[in-house]
């Protein structure tokens, strides 16, 4: 009977800290630009900004991947023959891109890319602007993004199998003014 009424009792504290997680009124930070929204110790993987005067906060993903959300596409995880995770951003009409080849605009709705990985290594490129060599820098959880260092830094969510680019002898560089993986 005392382990019945102690179990009542943590549930009803239990409600009680909801609701007054739910009901206690969220304190909005008027901002002016996104610097002024960056709290004294910030998240990692969350990304701070401002927007019509408020500061607002969501977390970094895949940009490919919330480019297609963002704009009306569907995405869909999808896997190789060798079990390797590739996004797909579907649209209305049935057509469907690799998401970063629609992210980088080399497809739109109603083209159907292929939608298999066209490269032989689980790396990405996000063909961002260089002059140099020294203006793309490797990025992602496993050193497998290719970007520009002009680019906000990217963050992967880690799905990515070896072999890794630079383990088979690519190099993260500036090719017709766009950084991507070469050998």
């Amino acid at each position: 009977m005392k382990t019945v009424q102690a179990v009542g009792i943590v549930l009803i504290l239990i409600l009680l800290v909801i609701l007054f997680l739910v009901l206690s009124p969220t304190k909005i930070q008027e901002c002016e630009k996104d610097e002024d929204c960056i709290p004294k110790e910030p998240l990692i993987g969350v990304r701070y900004y401002c927007e019509e005067g408020i500061c607002k906060k969501k977390p970094f993903g895949n940009p490919a991947s919330e480019y297609c959300v963002e704009h009306n596409g569907t995405l869909e995880i999808r896997a190789d023959e060798k079990g390797n995770q590739y996004g797909v951003c579907v649209f209305s009409d049935g057509s469907e891109c690799e998401e970063w080849v629609y992210y980088r605009g080399e497809c739109q709705p109603g083209m159907n890319f292929p939608t298999t990985t066209p490269i032989e290594h689980h790396g990405i490129s996000t063909q961002g602007r260089c002059s140099s060599d020294t203006d793309c820098i490797v990025s992602g959880c496993n050193g497998e993004i290719c970007q520009s260092k002009f680019e906000e830094p990217l963050m992967s969510i880690c799905v990515y199998n070896p072999p890794y680019p630079k383990d088979l002898g690519y190099r993260c560089a500036c090719v017709n003014q766009k950084c991507l993986w070469m050998k």
